[in-house]
């Protein structure tokens, strides 16, 4: 169902909370941006994404958003529960097409010379300094810039917030919350260049504001001084 009026501020609210707004204030970048954030479960990283967009006038890319409807239907083809993300179907079949589909919007996006912002969890792809050089040739190519935002949480935050939002994707991880943490290394940081954001104090679902617009305003900065010349709408 397509989202109109006040049906878009409701998609991006937090539980309990208010819409997400931005600051008000124009994003300076001159080369299209791809910021990839990342992180587990629970630890609030879709609404700090969406702020990132808000700030950054960027296309805002959730793996769950695009790609929940055709797992599930996967998932059942296969003999799967289709809320299942822990077994290895899921993993070594269904995965993989989820992050293709969603790194083939982005790259259609950042060609098209906008900014974009990416949301996953992606734990296997920060471990895996291959796959962060491979994005970053090809953002590069794009004549756009790459950047990385791991967001993390401690676990009583994420679990918090994983009991809040009482999604039938995370049943198998609040049922078996002590064996689900400890396989994660919750607090292991992506191989690779990037910005950490500890969302713990925050309730793990509201976007640490200050944080955010420092960032992007380091990005303009960045933008600002680097020699480049404009990139060309392709």
């Amino acid at each position: 169902m397509a989202l109109i009026g006040n049906d878009i501020d409701d998609a991006a609210r937090k539980p309990g909370g208010q819409p997400t707004r931005d600051s008000g204030r124009t994003c300076s970048l001159t080369r299209p941006h791809l910021v990839v954030v990342c992180g587990l479960a629970g630890v609030g990283k879709s609404e700090i994404s969406r702020r990132l967009a808000k700030e950054l006038r960027a296309v805002f890319l959730d793996k769950d958003t695009l790609a929940q409807a055709f797992t599930e239907e996967l998932l059942q083809r296969i003999g799967c529960l289709p809320h299942d993300r822990e077994s290895g179907n899921y993993l070594s079949v269904v995965r993989p097409l989820e992050y293709q589909q969603l790194e083939a919007a982005a790259a259609e996006n950042v060609a098209l010379g906008m900014n974009v912002v990416t949301t996953a969890p992606y734990m296997r792809e920060t471990q895996d300094p291959d796959w962060y050089d491979a994005m970053l040739e090809q953002v590069t190519a794009a004549g756009a810039v790459l950047k990385v935002v791991w967001v993390r949480a401690d676990p009583a935050a994420m679990r918090s917030y994983i009991e809040q939002r009482n999604d039938p994707r995370d049943q198998w991880k609040r049922s078996h919350w002590d064996e689900y943490i400890s396989s994660t290394a919750w607090d292991r940081p992506p191989r690779f260049p990037h910005t950490a954001i500890d969302n713990s104090t925050y309730n793990a679902d509201s976007a640490p504001i200050g944080q955010i617009l420092g960032l992007v305003e380091a990005w303009e900065r960045e933008d600002a001084d680097a020699p480049h010349l404009a990139s060309a709408v392709r």
